[in-house]
């Protein structure tokens, strides 16, 4: 069993991090529904279980578990992987922290360009025949005053806190440990999709997987957290941004 652990230890970061994102919330959300039913019941008896009123409320309260799961458990796993990989430090030694923000600005023009230029136009490409392309925009003033601050928060959270949360998890918990054993290519790879898959299973896959590797040869370069974080917060606010203020 020790044996066992040990060859483990490489893959250790990613198996924790696939049970965050895919199990977490199943199992939350599960419990979540199983207690909503129970409560339900008892208060009402089993006829409760076919109000209409139950299911919508049921399902925007497992939505809510769901993702609260994993947003707390990411947290914390990131706060893990930062005390147990020490070796992995958030400044370069003997440089400027405003470098490696420097590089982080130059990596997310670079992928940026990369999305527009590359990217987009193979996804418009690869799209299936007859495909119209419809897509309403809102501007920010459709919005009410309290939807305003619904997503203000959710912006938050969508560039600063995930941005933070994942660098920490795919680069300290799963980039470096396995980089330890293979070479940058194979690992390189290997995290680059597993960030993808985990985001996104659609043709925007490779969107995700375009920013991933590009985060990673940028702590590759650099050998710190402050560079690829940088790019994470920049990428994600144009794009987010780019949604608040334009579009829904």
């Amino acid at each position: 069993m020790p044996r066992l652990i040990s060859r483990l230890e490489p893959v250790k970061g990613l198996l924790i991090i696939c049970a965050i994102y895919c199990l977490a919330p199943v199992f939350s959300s599960v419990a979540a529904s199983m207690i909503i039913a129970l409560s339900a019941v008892l208060r009402h008896g089993i006829e409760a279980i076919d109000f209409s009123r139950l299911d919508k409320y049921a399902l925007g309260t497992v939505a809510l578990v769901g993702e609260f799961s994993l947003l707390s458990l990411s947290g914390l796993v990131a706060i893990w992987a930062s005390r147990r990989y020490t070796d992995v430090s958030w400044y370069r030694q003997n440089c400027a922290w405003w470098m490696e923000v420097g590089w982080g600005v130059a990596a997310s023009i670079a992928y940026l360009l990369l999305i527009k230029l590359v990217v987009l136009p193979c996804l418009f490409y690869m799209r299936p025949p007859d495909t119209a392309y419809n897509r309403t925009f809102f501007g920010i003033t459709s919005y009410s005053q309290t939807s305003a601050s619904i997503i203000g928060r959710a912006f938050f959270i969508d560039t600063v806190y995930a941005p933070v949360v994942e660098t920490v998890l795919f680069i300290s918990a799963a980039y470096w440990p396995l980089r330890q054993k293979l070479a940058m290519l194979p690992t390189l790879l290997v995290v680059a999709v597993f960030f993808a898959a985990l985001h996104n299973q659609t043709p925007w896959f490779f969107q995700y997987l375009a920013f991933s590797i590009v985060n990673l040869s940028l702590f590759e370069m650099r050998k710190s957290l402050l560079a690829p974080a940088t790019h994470h917060v920049i990428a994600n606010m144009v794009i987010y941004g780019g949604q608040l203020w334009w579009g829904k």
